[in-house]
């Protein structure tokens, strides 16, 4: 599950060509800001049911664009609907494209209202998050997974289901969101090391594969999560650095997170390069040992 804020959509309701200006409503007034970046995108205002293998948009040439697209250069891409009529049709491939059209292989019909984008033709970035039990569809589920960190980029970002028996859920039933990824690194905290243990737990001094990083790192915070509770006693690990004992950490009997405290944060040593760091599980529970285990280590 993932969580978003947007603002308000904005709709442009008129644009000059010369000097780049664009006209909106509602009023925007309180909703744009200074630096605020803008992503424009293909609204159908007509419908292709006459030729449903391809659309023209005219607005692809603009001042900042004033070519258009590069003919053929969107080729083996994909077209996918994602707001409207059409929203749930798997993307279609692209097999030509002009200045302002785009051409593709399987009819899909784009009716006015529909948004529509071009995306890489393979998900070039994937993660797979702890397994997971819930045939309630009313309740929530909260899951962790780790990403790379995205500088200056334009996402698409889909989840999958996959069943007991590795059947992933249709590309076009996936739920689709927008991220747009603008500027440089920032400071705040973000992941250098995930472990991640599947299923039910057990003592283990190599509970998972050794990680490196390949730069020094000063750690910001260290914090574990299972996807099932310990019961009688908690889960114990220890995170070694070149085969040292570096932090040691207990998830509580019945809890299922814990975080290191300030004071261990600053007692801790920095991880250097190209040096292996281990995890290490020494109690789990006794009445039931907890399962899938998650250990995030922040720069």
């Amino acid at each position: 599950m993932w969580s978003f804020l947007f603002p308000p959509a904005l709709e442009v309701t008129s644009w000059d060509q010369t000097t780049g200006t664009l006209g909106v409503t509602p009023d925007p007034n309180g909703i744009v800001q200074e630096g605020d970046c803008f992503v424009l995108r293909f609204l159908a205002d007509a419908s292709n049911a006459s030729n449903p293998t391809s659309i023209t948009d005219s607005g692809c040439r603009n001042n900042v664009y004033p070519n258009g697209m590069t003919p053929g250069a969107e080729v083996g891409n994909l077209i996918r609907v994602i707001q409207g009529v059409s929203r749930g049709t798997p993307p279609r491939k692209i097999i030509a494209n002009t200045a302002t059209s785009i051409t593709w292989d399987l009819p899909m019909v784009i009716n006015p209202g529909d948004v529509w984008i071009i995306e890489e033709p393979t998900w070039p970035y994937s993660c797979d998050t702890t397994s997971f039990d819930n045939a309630d569809p009313l309740a929530t589920t909260t899951i962790n997974m780790p990403t790379g960190n995205f500088v200056d980029e334009t996402l698409v970002i889909a989840g999958f289901t996959v069943d007991v028996n590795g059947n992933e859920s249709p590309d076009g039933d996936a739920p689709i969101r927008e991220d747009w990824v603008f500027g440089a690194e920032g400071l705040s905290k973000v992941a250098g090391l995930v472990f991640q243990m599947q299923g039910t737990l057990g003592i283990e001094s190599n509970a998972a594969q050794p990680l490196y990083l390949n730069r020094p790192v000063t750690v910001g915070d260290v914090k574990a999560y299972v996807q099932s509770a310990p019961t009688g006693s908690g889960i114990t690990f220890t995170i070694y650095v070149g085969g040292t004992a570096w932090l040691t950490l207990t998830i509580p009997a019945g809890q299922t997170a814990v975080a290191a405290t300030p004071s261990q944060i600053s007692a801790l040593t920095q991880i250097p390069a190209n040096t292996a760091v281990s995890i290490g599980i020494t109690a789990v529970g006794t009445t039931f040992p907890g399962a899938d285990l998650s250990v995030f280590i922040y720069s």
